[in-house]
């Protein structure tokens, strides 16, 4: 996956159903710039990191295809939730609820008794 380009990026602080958005660029040789902000990242075997220029604040998290989700932290106290998309991606439908199976991918079965 080629990281560099056009983002948006998604965030909630506290990860709740209110998600914040911002263009994000990713540019070659490891820094990225959003509005009023600047920094650094890195990509190691499918983990992305994320740091900003006179903060604490990180993001970390895994891509897949022209994703990338994860979690952040200032370090003092506050964490939260993000995803990425690359610039004319279109995600798939998300699945209805419940469909597939619980948190880890197992069928829902009939209880015993």
């Amino acid at each position: 996956m080629a990281i560099p380009g056009s983002w948006t990026i998604y965030y909630s602080w506290g990860c709740g159903a209110s998600y914040g958005s911002t263009s994000l660029t990713i540019n070659t040789g490891g820094t990225w710039s959003a509005p009023g902000y600047t920094g650094k990242w890195a990509l190691t075997e499918g983990m992305f990191l994320l740091n900003f220029n006179g903060f604490a604040t990180i993001y970390g998290g895994n891509t897949s295809g022209n994703i990338i989700a994860g979690t952040m932290t200032t370090f003092a106290g506050s964490n939260g939730c993000w995803y990425a998309k690359k610039s004319g991606t279109t995600p798939k439908k998300a699945a209805k609820a419940g469909a597939g199976g619980d948190i880890a991918g197992a069928k829902k079965s009939a209880k015993k008794t």
